[in-house]
C-alpha cells in the first residue's frame, strides 16, 4: 500500500528520486494520496506491469520489490526489465515473507544469468546486475 515508496523517499532526500510501479489503480491512487499528504515531490508514480515500465536503460541505481516478485505473471519478463534499467553495478532486492518464495525467486533470478546474489538472509534477497557480455 506504498509504505515501502514513502520510506526511501525519505531516505534519497530531495535531491533523488523514487519510481513506485504498481498494477493495481487502486494501490496507485492510495499511494498517490499517501505521498500528497505528506508533501513528498520526490516520488514519481508509474501505473504498469513491472516488466515494461517505460524507464530508459541504465537509469536506475537500486530496484526494491517487497513481497510482490511471486504474484508477478511473467517473472523472466520482469527479470529482463529490471536488468535493462539497472545501471551497471545496479542492485534488485527483495523481500518476501515467504523464505520458500524468495528461494525460487533467487533460483530464478541466478538461472537468467542477468543477476548474481549479493547478500541474503530468510526472507531477503540482494542481486548485483551482472554486465551484459
Amino acid at each position: 500500500m506504498g509504505t515501502s515508496p514513502i520510506l526511501a523517499a525519505r531516505i534519497v532526500g530531495h535531491n533523488g528520486l523514487v519510481y513506485a510501479l504498481d498494477n493495481e489503480p487502486l494501490y496507485v491512487a492510495i499511494l498517490w494520496l499517501r505521498a500528497k499528504l505528506r508533501g513528498l515531490r520526490n516520488i514519481k508514480i508509474i501505473f504498469s506491469d513491472a516488466k515494461v515500465t517505460g524507464l530508459p536503460n541504465e537509469s536506475i541505481d537500486v530496484v526494491f520489490i517487497c513481497d510482490a516478485f511471486h504474484e508477478f505473471g511473467d517473472k523472466q519478463g520482469t527479470l529482463e526489465e529490471l536488468h535493462r534499467i539497472l545501471k551497471p553495478n545496479g542492485i534488485f532486492s527483495m523481500w518476501d515473507e515467504s523464505e520458500g518464495k524468495v528461494k525460487k525467486s533467487t533460483t530464478l533470478a541466478t538461472s537468467t544469468n542477468l543477476f548474481t546474489v549479493v547478500d541474503q538472509d530468510k526472507a531477503f534477497r540482494s542481486f548485483k546486475k551482472i554486465a551484459a557480455t
